[in-house]
């Protein structure tokens, strides 16, 4: 049976054509008093022409985004130029909790005077609204990432204004904004342009690393593994096996007859007739167990066999190691 879910490249393309139909829905910034404390979404007062630059600006960052060439998130994939990284906003928890699409169900207040002294600028966000023909209206939300220097009176500069004839010293606050947006989540989708900038202003490695620990608790953990706690402290805490374990959840949430299928059983009869996928197994009948070793060749092993990272070629009939596929066809 075929997916009928929409891909990223699909989603991409939908924004770029519907992009200059998208009108301004409302400006936000995102703050925090200490590296300690959560980010809190502020209102952005902003008068009618800022608002139509940020709309401009958006649109223009739409079309430089589908200029490039998509490729998935993978926390070891490097990002080369020309490209651009995707993932599912439903894996970045910051994406979620920031999600304006719920402004008119919360109370946002608004960017004042007390956070103006107390909290560092992290992030603006631009929220768009879209026509989707025949559906409903979606939100595009644009993300520009901020340095502190993007306020004056925090940077190492001397303000000054010109007035009446000479500069005077400049005691407003002054903002600047990035033209450039670092990432734009539209349709259950974040695309964005610099992977170690978005992995750090989103705390993906946190998310991250939250979400393996779920994942080998419920499906890892109730498996016989000999060495199962130095596996478990391993995969919550590399982060390329964390990404491993987050590309082998996706397949479960994909289709529920997967995580059946990656019972003990199944793997073990898997592994002996597939001598490449070379995990060790120790015991005998119902008591064998698989192995974990640590060290850097062999830690992937297991999750490799869990990912289901083994094809057969039909024109050679040979056994390949893919890095990576998509979620698994349905039966039918």
């Amino acid at each position: 049976m075929k997916s009928t879910e929409v891909t990223a490249d699909e989603t991409l393309g939908t924004l770029l054509e519907l992009a200059q139909h998208m009108t301004s829905r409302g400006a936000f910034v995102v703050t925090q008093a200490s590296s300690d404390s959560p980010p809190d979404l502020l209102r952005l007062s902003v008068t009618t022409n800022l608002r139509q630059e940020f709309l401009n600006s958006d649109i223009q960052n739409v079309h430089t985004f589908a200029n490039r060439t998509l490729i998935e998130y993978m926390s070891s994939r490097s990002l080369p130029d020309g490209h651009l990284m995707w993932t599912r906003v439903s894996e970045v928890n910051l994406l979620s909790e920031l999600a304006t699409e719920e402004e008119s169900s919360r109370v946002i207040p608004s960017y004042g005077e007390t956070a103006i002294a107390s909290h560092n600028l992290k992030m603006t966000v631009t929220a768009n609204a879209i026509d989707i023909p025949g559906d409903k209206t979606e939100i595009v939300t644009c993300y520009r990432i901020t340095r502190n220097t993007a306020r004056l009176a925090k940077a190492k500069w001397v303000a000054a204004i010109f007035r009446s004839g000479g500069f005077d010293k400049l005691d407003d606050e002054v903002i600047l904004f990035n033209q450039s947006v670092d990432a734009i989540a539209f349709q259950g989708y974040v695309f964005f342009t610099a992977k170690g900038v978005f992995e750090r202003a989103f705390g993906f490695v946190e998310d991250l690393k939250r979400h393996a620990t779920q994942v080998f608790d419920s499906l890892i953990g109730i498996l016989r593994i000999e060495g199962m706690d130095d596996f478990r402290r391993a995969a919550t805490s590399d982060i390329n096996m964390m990404a491993k374990m987050a590309s082998i959840w996706r397949k479960v949430e994909s289709n529920p007859e997967y995580a059946e299928a990656v019972s003990m059983q199944n793997l073990l009869k898997f592994i002996d007739v597939n001598e490449h996928v070379e995990v060790e197994t120790v015991g005998r009948g119902r008591k064998r167990s698989l192995v974990f070793k640590p060290s850097p060749k062999t830690r992937y092993k297991i999750l490799k066999l869990l990912d289901d990272d083994f094809l057969t070629s039909g024109l050679t009939d040979m056994d390949y190691l893919v890095d990576s596929k998509g979620a698994p066809l349905r039966k039918g």
